[in-house]
């Protein structure tokens, strides 16, 4: 199964920039934000386990929930009452955004579309030496 991601770049109706959001169709949701990064993988999303089917899930969350997951994620690092703040500031602002994006889906909203391939066999032969089996290129570090 090949995983296609998709990266929206979300501004306010002003044109100010509010942050990059990058979805994969496997249910994985990254933000770079003015309020924080985040990224989270939500890998049983629904029967439609397509892009499209993603959308419809992240479109079908509520801030709170979102803001929720968010602060579950990073509270392993750090937990306070301005973080779970910050996490529903972030949610209310870029949940809405992205969702209208996904509304509009012009292709000014859309940045980027690319299939990520596996990665290429690697075979280690020493610490220093790393031969690509692909290729047959040897490479050292």
């Amino acid at each position: 199964m090949d995983i296609i991601a998709q990266s929206y770049s979300l501004h306010t109706p002003e044109g100010h920039w509010l942050g990059q959001v990058v979805i994969t169709s496997d249910g994985m949701i990254s933000g770079v934000t003015d309020w924080g990064n985040f990224s989270l993988a939500f890998r049983s999303f629904g029967a439609d386990k397509t892009l499209a089917g993603f959308k419809d899930f992240i479109k079908s969350l509520g801030d709170d929930y979102f803001a929720g997951k968010i602060n579950s994620s990073l509270s392993y690092m750090a937990h306070s009452k301005e973080l779970s703040g910050n996490c529903k500031r972030l949610s209310s602002k870029i949940l809405p955004a992205l969702k209208a994006a996904f509304d509009a889906e012009k292709p000014k909203v859309i940045v980027d579309e690319v299939v990520i391939e596996k990665p290429k066999p690697i075979k280690r032969l020493s610490k220093s030496v790393i031969y690509d089996t692909e290729s047959g290129e040897l490479t050292t570090e």
